[in-house]
């Protein structure tokens, strides 16, 4: 889901994930959001993957879960401020963006 873009603050996006622990012991994980990089777009981010958010879930009991939202700021989703046109921009492609757990 995205919310809105504001002179201000520019444009976010928030990825929400479900977690569940399907193991037999209590235990936390942490969801890691990269961004991956598109034709030509290496000088917005560095390599060809960055890690733009990561979150720990609680610990979680055998078979609970956790719903994870992860916040994507404008540099996340490589915009930039156009001081001329007084607008923000976003790259003309979409970034994919890939969920981990570590």
């Amino acid at each position: 889901q995205t919310s809105r873009c504001d002179e201000a603050n520019g444009p976010r996006a928030v990825v929400t994930v479900a977690v569940k622990n399907e193991g037999e012991r209590a235990g936390a994980e942490i969801v890691q959001l990269y961004v991956e990089v598109v034709d030509g777009a290496a000088e917005a981010i560095a390599g060809p993957r960055a890690l733009r958010a990561f979150r720990r879930t609680e610990e979680l009991s055998s078979g609970s879960s956790e719903e994870v939202a992860l916040e994507l700021d404008p540099r996340g989703l490589g915009a930039w401020y156009n001081v001329a046109g007084q607008a923000w921009r976003l790259p003309a492609k979409a970034w994919p963006v890939r969920l981990s757990l570590a």
